[in-house]
């Protein structure tokens, strides 16, 4: 999925950013390693947050749970973050 990630940020630069952490990286990963923290949205992310940006996040629900936390204490309004773990509406159209 890197690349497809890579490609949508390299085609639409100025309206899509990615940021991986993994918990357990493999051998060789040069990317971040943890839970994504306030400082990785900050930097590699959105922010401040603007009206119209969208924060959409995968990964297991505590980490999920986790950075829902972070955008709020950011200033990210519910509508402005979507989270796989927490939807109905993905498993809907399966």
């Amino acid at each position: 999925y890197m690349k497809i990630l890579e490609h949508a940020r390299d085609v639409i630069p100025n309206h899509f950013r990615f940021y991986v952490k993994l918990n357990q990286p493999p051998l060789g990963w040069t990317e971040g390693v943890g839970f994504v923290e306030r400082q990785d949205v900050v930097k590699h992310l959105i922010y401040p947050p603007q009206q119209g940006d969208l924060v959409v996040m995968c990964g297991p629900p505590v980490f999920e749970a986790a950075m829902q936390k972070t955008l709020a204490r950011l200033g990210f309004g519910k509508e402005q973050y979507y989270s796989f773990a927490g939807s109905d509406r993905v498993s809907a159209h399966l």
